[in-house]
């Protein structure tokens, strides 16, 4: 069973979807996010088994951004992946 998911999101001119990739160990999801990363796509390393929360992403200029993720660095990827002027980010449960 995996202990680790790397949470995959491709650049905006990719036509790919965003994905998780289980690993078994830290050392193995370190070096997947890193691979990721050099090639420009954004991940993060999420515990296995996290579940989804509602976060809001504040904005300096327009609404707040709602998304649903495991942790704030996979919030932070996907709102972003939405509007690069995110400034904070909160859970709300």
């Amino acid at each position: 069973m995996p202990e680790y998911i790397v949470f995959v999101m491709p650049p905006s001119d990719e036509d790919a979807e965003p994905f998780d990739i289980p690993e078994l160990g830290y050392g193995d999801a370190v070096a997947t996010a890193e691979r990721y990363r050099e090639r420009g796509w954004k991940a993060c390393i999420i515990d296995y088994g996290m579940p989804f929360v509602p976060w809001r992403a504040g904005r300096l200029d327009g609404p707040d951004i709602r998304v649903m993720a495991r942790t704030c660095d996979e919030a932070c990827i996907r709102a972003r992946a939405i509007s690069h002027d995110c400034i904070s980010f909160q859970r709300e449960d």
